[in-house]
């Protein structure tokens, strides 16, 4: 597939990355947020370990054809993809398009799902990995995948849970909403999906996140300014040193639970995996609203 060709007469070929030929929709995503995570993804256990979650998904509803990777920054679960034998596509507005390049991805549009115009059911999987949370529009952004996805195809999602965990964080990096397992449900089935599986992670997060983050802002009443919870969100991302063996034994056990089919009943994340039915296609909206990220 080294010669691949985006099923979309709107994208371009320019320098390694398809293009499209009209201006790129906005997103809701901070703008110097994909440089900032690169430079923490590759030390971070909750980088690390989402990753393997997914893979864990993927693995178990392996699909046949290129995976699409919408809204996926610097293409981190992309790499982790490809490295596993799943030739992926990385769609993604922002400039981490380029530490993707940079880190030798094969397929990369800098575009928003709307923009990018892929033909009616034409993608056979695709992902969106903490992206749901920032669009505005989210029914009419599942709706969009829904229609370019192939009858039979699966998505593959993980949102921030619990409303309740909401903090000065969520709005630094841009999010609308954190989602309960019942409201992500609702979501996906409202828009033609049907939910296979469905789990939370990170369990043992909810009670830090919640004392370190949460409940902060509750008693200051102060707004920080974004270099202050920048600091305080790479220093969540590095556990210290006594700290690693107890969350390696939580992070195997949810793992554990995942592969072999059982969810994890709580936890600071939501991962699904839903499937698009043989002939399902009616109720969906064409390529004209929805933004990734």
């Amino acid at each position: 597939m080294k010669n691949w060709i985006p099923s979309s007469p709107q994208l371009r070929f320019h320098e390694g990355i398809w293009l499209p030929r009209g201006p790129i929709s906005p997103i809701s995503y901070p703008e110097q947020a994909n440089d900032f995570f690169s430079e923490i993804e590759t030390t971070s256990f909750w980088f690390h370990h989402r990753n393997d979650c997914v893979l864990a998904m993927v693995r178990q509803y392996a699909p046949q054809g290129m995976f699409y990777d919408i809204g996926g920054g610097n293409g981190w679960v992309s790499l982790a993809l490809e490295r596993n034998g799943i030739p992926t596509v990385l769609v993604e507005p922002g400039h981490g398009v380029h530490h993707a390049r940079r880190r030798g991805l094969p397929r990369i549009v800098q575009s928003s799902l709307a923009t990018a115009g892929f033909d009616h059911e034409t993608l056979p999987a695709a992902g969106c990995f903490d992206v749901i949370e920032h669009i505005s529009d989210e029914v009419d952004f599942c709706r969009l995948i829904h229609d370019l996805l192939q009858p039979g195809g699966h998505l593959f999602c993980t949102v921030p849970a619990g409303p309740w965990l909401w903090s000065e964080e969520d709005e630094a990096a841009g999010h609308c909403r954190r989602y309960t397992a019942a409201q992500l449900s609702k979501l996906l089935e409202q828009t033609g999906f049907q939910v296979i599986f469905l789990s939370h992670i990170f369990s043992w997060m909810s009670f830090p996140l919640f004392l370190g983050r949460t409940l902060p802002g509750w008693l200051s009443g102060r707004k920080k300014d974004g270099l202050s919870v920048n600091r305080k969100t790479a220093q969540d991302h590095h556990l210290p040193d006594w700290l690693r063996p107890l969350v390696s034994s939580f992070h195997r056990w949810e793992l554990d639970r995942l592969e072999s089919g059982r969810s994890v009943p709580w936890g600071t994340s939501i991962l699904a995996v839903a499937r698009k039915e043989q002939g399902d296609s009616h109720g969906c909206l064409g390529p004209t609203g929805g933004q990734t990220k």
